[in-house]
């Protein structure tokens, strides 16, 4: 069985994930590099990972309401967006997306434990509508109403409301099939994994959607890439030095998430 309170393959993707969020936002200057063109792209599985974790550790919590977890959320985000002011920034947009999710969370979850698969379909066609209009766009074919171009489609939580319902149909004792099937299948799922990536690569630069993490795509590879970084994390849960420079990653991810933009810029500014 899992664990009561933490899971380390979760965890695990976690502090990979905000490792990759670093890498995403300090590769985008450079994306005329081929090497950092193809870091910034494979990088991008970051934010629907987050939130697909989110809400696979919400279902194996066994929490009905998140009310009391609001203010926790909230205040920090509201403290650093004082700190930014009027900076243009591209990561605080994920507290509002994570709020609207949370706040949806008991009905979803209702539906989720009831009828899993419609919730699941519907929420799939909904997020596939939400990331193909955007996508539509970037290619010239408009087809979003005026009311939905601004504000972004991304800051609203139809755009990853299929992570987050995937995640909370994962109850504990799936969550622990799968991850035991993909640490048993590590090796072709890696191979498969890879080339989706390569092929999530290739649309980008055919498409010249490249800055764009909002795409139909995406559906496909960051939940490839969570089930592959599921099955390592189970391969390498006995190494003591990994465990612990986990645990310390998931401890900080916050304070990484509000504060390596602007560590970022200044290095960019030395």
């Amino acid at each position: 069985m899992l664990p009561n309170k933490r899971v380390f393959e979760l965890e695990f993707i976690r502090t990979l994930s905000m490792i990759a969020v670093i890498v995403l936002h300090g590769s985008g200057d450079f994306i005329a590099s081929a090497p950092m063109f193809i870091l910034n792209q494979i990088t991008r599985f970051a934010v629907p990972a987050f939130i697909l974790i989110s809400g696979i550790g919400l279902s194996v919590s066994g929490k009905r309401s998140l009310l009391p977890k609001l203010p926790a959320l909230l205040v920090p985000y509201l403290f650093w967006c004082i700190v930014y002011g009027n900076m243009l920034l591209p990561h605080l947009y994920f507290i509002p997306v994570l709020l609207q999710l949370y706040l949806l969370f008991p009905l979803l979850l209702r539906c989720v434990r009831k009828w899993t698969r419609i919730t699941l379909t519907i929420s799939l066609l909904i997020s596939l509508a939400a990331n193909l209009l955007p996508y539509l766009a970037g290619l010239g074919i408009e087809l979003r109403p005026e009311f939905l171009i601004r504000p972004h489609l991304w800051w609203l939580f139809p755009t990853w409301l299929f992570y987050f319902v995937l995640g909370l149909s994962l109850e504990r004792e799936t969550l622990e099939r799968l991850t035991a099937f993909a640490a048993r299948k590590l090796l072709p799922l890696s191979a498969a994994a890879l080339a989706v990536a390569a092929l999530y690569i290739a649309e980008a630069k055919v498409t010249g959607t490249f800055y764009d993490s909002v795409k139909p795509s995406q559906l496909i590879y960051a939940p490839m890439v969570c089930l592959t970084l599921a099955g390592l994390a189970r391969k390498l849960s006995g190494n003591s030095r990994i465990r612990k420079a986990v645990a310390f990653g998931t401890k900080h991810s916050q304070t990484v998430y509000y504060t390596h933009v602007i560590v970022l810029r200044w290095l960019g500014n030395l």
